[in-house]
């Protein structure tokens, strides 16, 4: 059976929803938010028809194909329309499909042509309605058509499939996909409440391991046996917004991950249960907080933000909408929250590592290594005393090519002195390096203002293998650490000193004559 609704306002509308600032995240999130609305509004009937009921969403995405299934109480009759409907918002605005624009923008953004299928609890009959925006926008058409089939009453369900997708999710983008879902619906999911799957994988967020160790302060007064102390704590408070002119209530906690959690620390920011941002791959380091990007505030203070229902969020739902000077008065009042003297969570972030120099077991170790690279100098400058360089140093436009696969590491563009400069970091696995550099690079003009730089290291040199690491922090000090070099002599070049190459060509002797050598 053939019925219509209205779909007003859509003529113009749907067709530019597809360039709306979206991420693939923040998109498919949409159909999730209202998977969740559906089942909290109807968590007793679900519970009551079904004694073990879960909420339970699966995501299939496959070539040109995005599908969306959900077992909640599906789109019943009296909503139907305004489901539809762009900018409708529902009757009840205080949950998670607050604006009536998810589905329908989210939709439009991935595709062209998409179908909703659906049965409401309760109801004798299934509905599908198939969306294809190209027709709707030629034919300047506000009514759209959609079939009902009789269906047993009790059961319940809502299925988007998305076709000839406009922004496909391949690549990389997956596991992002995967890993922002599950750190924004974390608290249903941690709570057993719902189960999210994308290609068959079930959803997980995974916690920080949080640190263990004696207060600073203790340390710094050579305190005997020193408490253990967990940096965790909980806090909840208000701040006031001139927008809306009202107090709002943020509660959540704060703590410090352990040195040995590889992830990256930040604070995640939530109201109505749902990750709003801060996800894993993008946590949230306010400046105000962690003082600078990299530092050890940044690297071990994380977090839980949950704010009152009532703080306005984007339409995308991707930040709070609050004014920057807004959030630096909030994020003052936090600061002041998380630097108590109970318990003073970033001077023990800042602090930590430096306390961990003066236990007895490091400075052992650093006195160990330090003699021995003592006598690795009376090496190095052997080396350097009977190293000879007659030839003029060539520096190439591109390096040759490895013959392993090598890893790539491209840095962001440098902007320096008016110039832009991309920098490309190579790490060469090539195991025959006799006769090759260790630290090598090439420079290329690319116009005026333009500039490429391309750094190779040879991993199969002994220094490398030695003494890069596996730790992440190890190899992004050593590789930082030559990036500096090669930058210094470029640069020192150009200001007219001639000889700048020198330095880098008694390093390479030396990796080649000192142990370790070549593996």
């Amino acid at each position: 059976m053939s019925n219509t609704i209205n779909i007003r306002p859509t003529v113009g509308y749907l067709g530019v929803l597809s360039r709306i600032n979206y991420t693939p995240w923040h998109a498919m999130a949409e159909f999730v938010d209202n998977s969740v609305q559906s089942y909290l509004d109807n968590k007793l009937r679900l519970r009551k028809l079904h004694s073990n009921y879960k909420l339970k969403i699966d995501i299939s995405v496959s070539g040109s194909t995005i599908e969306v299934k959900d077992n909640a109480a599906g789109i019943d009759q009296k909503n139907y329309e305004r489901a539809f409907q762009a900018a409708m918002r529902p009757k009840k605005t205080s949950g998670l499909s607050e604006f009536g624009m998810g589905m329908k923008t989210a939709a439009c953004w991935f595709s062209n042509l998409w179908v909703v299928k659906s049965k409401a609890m309760g109801e004798p009959f299934a509905t599908e309605a198939k969306f294809d925006i190209e027709k709707i926008t030629e034919d300047l058409n506000e009514k759209l058509a959609y079939r009902t089939a009789k269906m047993p009453t009790n059961t319940h369900y809502t299925v988007v499939i998305l076709r000839d997708l406009i922004h496909k999710v391949r690549g990389r983008e997956v596991e992002s996909v995967k890993n922002h879902l599950a750190s924004m619906y974390r608290a249903y999911i941690d709570q057993d409440e719902i189960e999210i799957r994308y290609n068959g994988s079930l959803l997980r967020h995974k916690g920080f391991n949080i640190l263990k160790a004696p207060s600073y302060k203790d340390l710094d007064d050579e305190v005997i046996n020193p408490k253990k102390i967990t940096w965790k704590k909980k806090f909840s408070f208000y701040f006031p917004l001139s927008c809306d002119h009202k107090k709002h209530k943020v509660e959540g906690y704060a703590a410090l991950a352990d040195p040995s959690d590889s992830k990256k620390a930040g604070f995640s920011v939530f109201r109505r249960e749902r990750m709003i941002f801060g996800s894993d791959e993008k946590a949230w380091r306010p400046l105000k907080l962690v003082r600078q990007e990299g530092s050890q505030i940044s690297r071990r203070l994380f977090g839980e933000l949950h704010f009152d229902d009532d703080m306005e969020v984007t339409h995308t739902k991707d930040n709070l909408n609050w004014s920057l000077d807004e959030q630096e008065s909030f994020l003052t009042k936090l600061k002041s929250v998380l630097d108590s003297d109970d318990m003073p969570l970033i001077r023990q972030a800042e602090r930590f590592k430096k306390q961990d120099l003066n236990k007895p077991e490091i400075r052992t170790t650093h006195e160990k290594a330090g003699a021995s690279s003592m006598v690795q100098l009376s090496k190095a400058m052997s080396v350097i005393e009977e190293f000879k360089s007659n030839k003029p140093i060539e520096i190439l436009k591109e390096l040759p090519k490895p013959k392993s696969k090598p890893i790539k590491i491209r840095s962001r563009n440098i902007n320096f002195q008016g110039e832009t400069w991309k920098v490309d970091v190579i790490l060469n696995n090539d195991k025959e390096v006799e006769n090759k550099k260790w630290l090598e690079y090439s420079f290329d003009k690319k116009g005026r203002k333009n500039k490429k730089v391309e750094i190779q290291i040879m991993m199969h040199k002994g220094f490398s293998s030695q003494y890069f690491g596996n730790d992440e922090k190890e190899i992004e000090g050593m590789l930082s650490l030559l990036c500096y070099i090669v930058l210094a002599e470029i640069i020192g070049k150009q200001r007219g000193f001639r000889d700048t190459h020198m330095v880098r060509e008694y390093i390479n002797a030396i990796i080649d004559s000192v142990p370790p050598t070549i593996n």
